[in-house]
Protein backbone atom coordinates (compact mmCIF):
# COMPACT_ATOMS: atom_id res chain seq x y z
CA UNK A 1 0.00 0.00 0.00
CA UNK A 2 1.31 3.38 -0.82
CA UNK A 3 0.05 6.55 0.89
CA UNK A 4 -0.19 10.04 -1.06
CA UNK A 5 -1.12 13.36 0.23
CA UNK A 6 -1.75 16.86 -1.55
CA UNK A 7 -2.68 20.19 0.16
CA UNK A 8 -3.41 23.34 -0.96
CA UNK A 9 -3.81 26.89 1.18
CA UNK A 10 -7.10 28.31 -0.50
CA UNK A 11 -7.66 32.28 -0.42
CA UNK A 12 -11.47 31.57 0.97
CA UNK A 13 -12.70 31.47 3.96
CA UNK A 14 -12.53 27.13 6.32
CA UNK A 15 -16.53 27.36 5.94
CA UNK A 16 -17.02 28.31 2.15
CA UNK A 17 -14.49 25.34 1.37
CA UNK A 18 -15.61 23.07 3.19
CA UNK A 19 -19.17 23.66 1.86
CA UNK A 20 -17.88 22.45 -1.41
CA UNK A 21 -16.38 19.33 -0.58
CA UNK A 22 -18.92 18.40 1.82
CA UNK A 23 -21.59 18.69 -1.09
CA UNK A 24 -20.02 15.08 -1.77
CA UNK A 25 -23.21 14.45 -4.67
CA UNK A 26 -21.26 17.66 -6.71
CA UNK A 27 -17.69 16.28 -6.60
CA UNK A 28 -17.78 16.42 -10.35
CA UNK A 29 -18.32 20.35 -10.42
CA UNK A 30 -14.27 20.36 -8.74
CA UNK A 31 -12.66 17.52 -10.13
CA UNK A 32 -11.80 17.87 -13.84
CA UNK A 33 -11.20 13.87 -14.36
CA UNK A 34 -14.93 13.61 -13.56
CA UNK A 35 -17.47 13.68 -15.95
CA UNK A 36 -20.62 13.53 -13.47
CA UNK A 37 -21.38 12.25 -9.70
CA UNK A 38 -23.87 11.70 -7.89
CA UNK A 39 -25.00 10.94 -4.16
CA UNK A 40 -27.45 7.61 -4.07
CA UNK A 41 -29.36 7.27 -0.79
CA UNK A 42 -27.16 3.96 0.27
CA UNK A 43 -24.42 6.11 0.94
CA UNK A 44 -22.66 5.46 -2.31
CA UNK A 45 -21.45 7.65 -4.21
CA UNK A 46 -21.21 7.41 -8.22
CA UNK A 47 -18.88 8.61 -10.54
CA UNK A 48 -18.30 8.56 -14.63
CA UNK A 49 -14.45 9.51 -15.37
CA UNK A 50 -13.33 10.91 -18.47
CA UNK A 51 -11.90 7.66 -19.43
CA UNK A 52 -15.33 6.48 -19.48
CA UNK A 53 -14.93 4.21 -16.19
CA UNK A 54 -17.68 4.48 -13.16
CA UNK A 55 -16.68 4.46 -10.06
CA UNK A 56 -18.76 3.65 -6.76
CA UNK A 57 -17.28 5.39 -3.39
CA UNK A 58 -18.95 4.49 -0.04
CA UNK A 59 -18.82 7.47 1.99
CA UNK A 60 -17.52 6.33 5.48
CA UNK A 61 -18.36 9.62 6.99
CA UNK A 62 -18.67 13.49 6.59
CA UNK A 63 -18.12 15.22 9.82
CA UNK A 64 -18.87 19.03 9.75
CA UNK A 65 -16.92 19.62 13.22
CA UNK A 66 -13.93 18.59 12.45
CA UNK A 67 -14.43 19.03 8.54
CA UNK A 68 -13.49 16.02 7.11
CA UNK A 69 -14.85 13.78 4.89
CA UNK A 70 -13.61 10.09 4.34
CA UNK A 71 -14.51 7.76 1.72
CA UNK A 72 -13.57 4.47 -0.53
CA UNK A 73 -13.42 3.27 -3.65
CA UNK A 74 -15.71 -0.13 -3.31
CA UNK A 75 -16.22 -0.70 -7.29
CA UNK A 76 -15.67 -0.19 -10.86
CA UNK A 77 -12.10 -0.45 -11.21
CA UNK A 78 -10.61 -3.46 -11.10
CA UNK A 79 -7.34 -2.87 -10.58
CA UNK A 80 -7.67 -0.79 -7.10
CA UNK A 81 -7.14 -3.60 -4.80
CA UNK A 82 -7.80 -0.97 -1.71
CA UNK A 83 -8.26 2.84 -1.52
CA UNK A 84 -9.70 5.11 1.55
CA UNK A 85 -9.46 8.96 1.08
CA UNK A 86 -9.60 11.82 3.84
CA UNK A 87 -10.18 15.06 2.98
CA UNK A 88 -9.34 18.01 6.00
CA UNK A 89 -10.47 21.65 5.96
CA UNK A 90 -8.18 23.36 8.12
CA UNK A 91 -8.77 26.89 9.10
CA UNK A 92 -5.86 28.99 8.65
CA UNK A 93 -7.24 32.42 9.34
CA UNK A 94 -10.49 33.68 8.48
CA UNK A 95 -10.04 34.43 5.12
CA UNK A 96 -7.58 31.13 4.61
CA UNK A 97 -7.75 27.03 4.73
CA UNK A 98 -5.64 24.61 4.46
CA UNK A 99 -7.26 21.70 2.59
CA UNK A 100 -5.34 18.42 3.12
CA UNK A 101 -6.13 15.38 0.86
CA UNK A 102 -4.75 12.16 1.99
CA UNK A 103 -4.99 8.85 0.30
CA UNK A 104 -4.20 5.19 0.87
CA UNK A 105 -4.13 2.89 -2.04
CA UNK A 106 -2.95 -0.24 -3.62
CA UNK A 107 -1.22 -1.32 -6.01
CA UNK A 108 1.29 1.48 -4.77
CA UNK A 109 1.80 2.98 -8.29
CA UNK A 110 -1.76 4.29 -8.53
CA UNK A 111 -0.35 6.68 -5.72
CA UNK A 112 1.41 9.02 -8.52
CA UNK A 113 -1.62 8.96 -10.81
CA UNK A 114 -3.62 10.21 -7.84
CA UNK A 115 -1.09 12.34 -6.42
CA UNK A 116 -1.72 14.36 -9.92
CA UNK A 117 -5.29 14.08 -10.19
CA UNK A 118 -5.62 15.57 -6.67
CA UNK A 119 -3.47 18.09 -7.17
CA UNK A 120 -5.73 19.40 -10.26
CA UNK A 121 -8.88 18.71 -8.45
CA UNK A 122 -7.76 21.22 -5.80
CA UNK A 123 -6.84 23.51 -7.88
CA UNK A 124 -9.69 23.73 -9.30
CA UNK A 125 -11.09 23.75 -6.27
CA UNK A 126 -8.99 26.67 -5.30
CA UNK A 127 -9.69 28.65 -8.61
CA UNK A 128 -13.44 28.56 -8.06
CA UNK A 129 -14.19 29.72 -4.28
CA UNK A 130 -11.59 32.29 -5.05
CA UNK A 131 -13.54 33.44 -7.83
CA UNK A 132 -16.68 33.30 -5.73
CA UNK A 133 -15.09 35.06 -2.76
CA UNK A 134 -13.61 37.80 -5.22
CA UNK A 135 -17.70 37.96 -6.40
CA UNK A 136 -19.47 38.25 -3.26
CA UNK A 137 -18.01 41.32 -2.82
CA UNK A 138 -18.32 43.01 -6.02
CA UNK A 139 -22.25 41.78 -5.85
CA UNK A 140 -23.04 43.03 -3.05
CA UNK A 141 -21.87 46.71 -3.39
CA UNK A 142 -23.61 46.57 -6.96
CA UNK A 143 -20.29 46.30 -8.91
CA UNK A 144 -20.47 42.49 -10.16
Amino acid sequence: MAAVRTDRIIAAPAADVWARIADVGAISTWFPSFVSSRLDGDGHRRIALTTGVELDEEIVFVDPIARRLRYHIVGGMPIVASHQATVDVIAVDAERCAVVYSTDVEPAPLAFILGGVIEEALGELDDQVTAAAVAAPAAASGGG
